[in-house]
């Protein structure tokens, strides 16, 4: 990403007009920088691939800062997890001969069981969000291979066909020679 264009935003997530903005500046750049370098422009493909680059990019940069978001409220959940049961075992210890304080301290020691399992459950949800988004990216990346496959095919078919026209009008040509 355009460090200069997000660098304001390091403590704060950039909307996604700010992302797609700096994208646009950027693929915008380049297709000035390239028709100053060669007065014909670029050729769709080339523009193709910068453009899948820098929206990976800026994908990517937005991913990232959801990862972190995420694995920051994971560890609040088990510090808060941790405090409470540390808290509500160690009053159970000191309140063993008082009933009232006894219930506090397991109410509280159970509320940080709770915050655990939230925890284990928001990690485990992370976890299953990342197994299936590589699987996506596998699948992705089969059928972009495959697209490749078809498009080198197609080539080589419209080239046989055109080697194939050729060949019957050398053909046409000494047959309509012989009579």
């Amino acid at each position: 990403m355009d460090d200069d264009k997000l660098a304001s935003k390091r403590g704060q997530n950039p909307t996604p007009e700010e992302r797609a903005n700096v994208v646009i500046k950027q693929l915008e750049d380049f297709i000035r920088d390239k028709k100053k370098e060669s007065l014909g422009g670029m050729s769709f493909p080339e523009w193709q691939a910068l453009a899948r680059a820098e929206i990976a990019a800026a994908i990517k940069d937005a991913e990232r800062s959801v990862y972190f978001e995420d694995c920051l409220i994971n560890r609040v959940l088990i510090v808060g997890a941790s405090t409470l049961v540390t808290i509500g075992f160690w009053g159970a210890a000191m309140s063993i001969d008082n009933s009232l304080e006894m219930t506090a301290s397991l109410i509280i020691g159970v509320a940080g069981l709770v915050f655990f399992a939230i925890a284990f459950e928001w990690g485990a949800r992370n976890i299953s969000k990342r197994v299936a988004a590589k699987r996506r990216a596998r699948s992705w990346d089969r059928v972009m291979a495959v697209d490749r496959r078809i498009k080198r095919m197609q080539k080589d078919i419209e080239r046989r066909a055109k080697d194939i026209e050729e060949k019957l009008e050398k053909l046409t040509k000494i047959t309509r020679g012989m009579e």
